[in-house]
């Protein structure tokens, strides 16, 4: 499946009554999700910080600002499935390993000791990541060191997940200071300060910097870094 001109890896999908859902930025798993939700009432799509990209009423479009988008790329794969001519093939909602907790530390059932990657996205599934076992859990952490306990990914996963935009706003304005925005953008202290001024000029330029090194770290590296440095902050989307 060919990646759509639309932005991003994924989009989301909002039916009445439901959990939003990714959805793979690909023309054919977008009319997917329309058509098997062809019967939920209004179905909308999304991309990054909620802005509507398709809103349909039953299988019909109604709204597509894009209209390069909707012209060229999703009526000419959607239309055939409305009409009967094709199959309407298996929506399968999108897995971004950016919203993976890997390598936790659990017990099964025997006792043993084992790792597992949790993946989530408004609700969990679980998968293993190797067949191996230990009888203790300091020889699971003595063969992977980087692991982490299932104490951890519990609050990780139970977090409050909020948009990347409020996060980099909240991180701006009370958690960016120079050791933090030094480490963020790996810097000398020097080029920190040339970005870093009192002037208004000097101060947007050094947000707009870091707002952009933000916007371009996974949710891994986020996550990393701000438990590196111990800021109190929510998980982030």
């Amino acid at each position: 499946m060919s990646k759509t001109q639309l932005i991003g890896d994924c989009l989301y999908g909002y039916v009445p009554g439901e959990e939003r859902v990714c959805i793979e930025n690909s023309v054919e798993q977008i009319s997917a999700f329309i058509m098997n939700h062809r019967f939920d009432g209004q179905v909308k799509i999304t991309k990054y910080l909620d802005i509507i990209e398709v809103q349909t009423v039953g299988q019909f479009i109604d709204q597509c600002d894009n209209k390069r988008f909707l012209n060229d790329e999703l009526l000419p794969i959607l239309v055939p499935m409305q009409s009967g001519e094709v199959e309407v093939p298996e929506f399968v909602p999108y897995v971004d390993v950016s919203y993976s907790v890997k390598n936790v530390r659990v017990v099964n059932e025997e006792g043993k000791h084992l790792l597992i990657n949790i993946d989530f996205f408004d609700s969990m599934e679980e998968t293993l990541v190797n067949d191996e076992v230990y009888d203790t859990e300091e020889e699971l952490i003595a063969k992977y060191p980087k692991s982490i306990s299932e104490k951890l990914a519990e609050h990780i996963v139970n977090a409050i997940p909020y948009e990347r935009d409020e996060f980099i706003d909240e991180y701006v304005y009370d958690y960016c200071d120079v050791e933090n925005a030094k480490d963020l953008l790996n810097i000398s202290n020097e080029s920190l300060m040339e970005l870093w001024g009192t002037e208004d000029e000097k101060l947007e330029s050094f947000t707009g910097v870091v707002k952009q090194k933000i916007h371009n770290m996974t949710f891994g590296e986020l996550l990393a870094y701000t438990f590196k440095h111990n800021m109190n902050i929510r998980s982030i989307n």
